[in-house]
């Protein structure tokens, strides 16, 4: 089910699974990553899961002060609406996997990266259920 979509990106949700799966359509402004993220959350708190999928098979790499915003300001937000596991698609483009995998460093969650969707989705399908999580 389709959540959100715009030329640079979708987010859709699936119901038999219970997971959600951003992709980056194209290389990104930093206002479009942002609202992005930000519709990324609004997308958790609707559907009430915290599994998500992030397919950076086609993204560039992302500019160092939108590193910093995730890290500083997305990522608590985040965590407060509920997200609870992170499978990473990584892009070919040496630079973005690098720009990714710094920004991950941060990241304290169940986490893990992947080359491909079909193995995301494995991976995200073998994580704990998250619909009894309390929601602060």
């Amino acid at each position: 089910m389709s959540f959100f979509e715009k030329d640079y990106i979708e987010i859709w949700y699936s119901r038999k699974e219970h997971f959600l799966v951003l992709k980056w359509l194209d290389s990104i402004t930093t206002t479009e990553f942002r609202e992005g993220m930000n519709a990324l959350i609004e997308a958790m708190e609707y559907f009430k899961t915290g599994k998500v999928i992030y397919d950076l098979t086609l993204a560039g790499a992302l500019h160092p002060d939108d590193q910093h915003w995730a890290v500083s300001d997305w990522q608590e937000r985040a965590v407060k609406a509920g997200q609870s596991h992170v499978a990473i698609v990584l892009a070919s483009d040496i630079f973005a996997q690098m720009a990714i995998i710094d920004t991950m460093n941060d990241v304290t969650l169940p986490t893990a990266s992947f080359d491909s969707l079909k193995s995301a989705i494995d991976w995200i399908r073998k994580q704990g259920d998250t619909n009894s999580r309390t929601i602060l």
